[in-house]
C-alpha cells in the first residue's frame, strides 16, 4: 500500500492500533522524504497471523523498491520491540540507502536508449542490518528475466561497516557461455576481473564459460561517487558484452 496524496502517515498506519509507533513513521517518513524516500510495507497471511515487511521506496521511481530482509508477525507480544528496532535500524542508514537508490537510478538510466544494448533492470533490492548502528548492506539483481543474446545478467550488493562511511560496491555476471575457442584481452578495466571455467559441451566439444566480477569502494556518500558506481558497473558490463 503506498501512502497516497490524499491520505495521511497516521491513516495509512492506523492498523497499528499504536501511537508511539504512528509517531515514530511519521518522523522517520519525513527524514526519508528529505532523500526524496518514502516508507512503506506489504502484509502477507503467515500461518495463523499476518506478517508485516517494511519497504523503502523511491520517490523519484516508484518501481525502485528497497526490501527489508526482516519480517515479522504481528501478533506476538514482541511485535513492537520488533517493529520500532526495524524503524530504527532503517532511521541510522537513510544516508546509505538513499545512496543506493541514487546509484540504482543512475545505473538503469545510463543504458536507456544505448543502441544494440538491453536496458538495464535492477530487481530485488533487499536491506540486511541486524540494528542500528550495524554493519548493513543492499543485494540486488540486475536484468533477472532477460533472455536477450546480449543481455548480462548477474547480481551485487552495497555493503556498509558500522560507523564508517566507506561503502562496498561489488557487482557479477552470471555465467557468460563463450562462442570461440580462445579469448584475447587486449585491456582490462579498473577494479574488474574475471574467472573461465571449461565444461563438456556437444559432442564432446569444450565449452568456456566467462565469469566477470567488479569490486571497489567508495569513501563517501556523495553525489559523485553515486555517478562512480555507474561507471564503474559499466565498465564492467560492456567488457563481458565484449565476449
Amino acid at each position: 500500500m503506498k501512502v497516497s496524496e490524499t491520505m495521511t502517515i497516521n491513516e495509512n498506519w492506523s492498523f497499528l492500533s499504536n501511537k508511539s509507533l504512528e509517531t515514530k513513521i511519521q518522523s522517520l517518513d519525513d527524514k526519508l522524504n528529505k532523500k526524496q524516500l518514502t516508507l512503506d510495507y506489504r502484509i502477507k497471511n503467515d500461518g495463523n497471523s499476518r506478517a508485516i515487511n517494511l519497504r523503502v521506496v523511491s520517490l523519484q521511481d516508484e518501481s525502485v523498491v528497497i526490501v527489508d530482509a526482516n519480517s515479522f508477525k504481528m501478533s506476538t507480544s514482541i511485535f513492537v520491540d520488533k517493529f520500532k528496532n526495524r524503524l530504527e535500524a532503517i532511521e541510522s542508514k537513510i544516508d546509505f540507502l538513499a545512496f543506493v537508490v541514487s546509484a540504482v537510478l543512475q545505473m538503469e538510466i545510463s543504458h536507456m536508449g544505448k543502441p544494440f544494448i538491453s536496458p538495464i533492470k535492477i530487481t530485488d533490492l533487499k536491506f540486511h542490518c541486524a540494528n542500528n548502528d550495524r554493519p548493513s548492506s543492499v543485494s540486488f539483481e540486475y536484468n533477472k528475466d532477460s533472455d536477450s543474446r546480449y543481455g548480462v545478467n548477474g547480481g551485487g550488493v552495497f555493503e556498509q561497516k558500522e560507523y564508517s562511511m566507506t561503502i562496498q560496491f561489488r557487482a557479477w555476471t552470471d555465467r557468460i557461455r563463450i562462442d570461440a575457442s580462445s579469448i584475447r584481452i587486449y585491456e582490462l578495466p579498473k577494479n574488474v576481473g574475471f574467472e573461465i571455467e571449461t565444461e563438456s559441451g556437444y559432442r564432446g566439444y569444450i565449452d568456456m564459460i566467462l565469469y566477470v566480477g567488479l569490486s571497489v569502494e567508495y569513501d563517501s556518500l556523495t553525489l559523485k561517487k553515486a555517478k562512480q558506481v555507474t561507471t564503474d558497473f559499466s565498465n564492467m558490463l560492456e567488457f563481458a558484452r565484449s565476449y
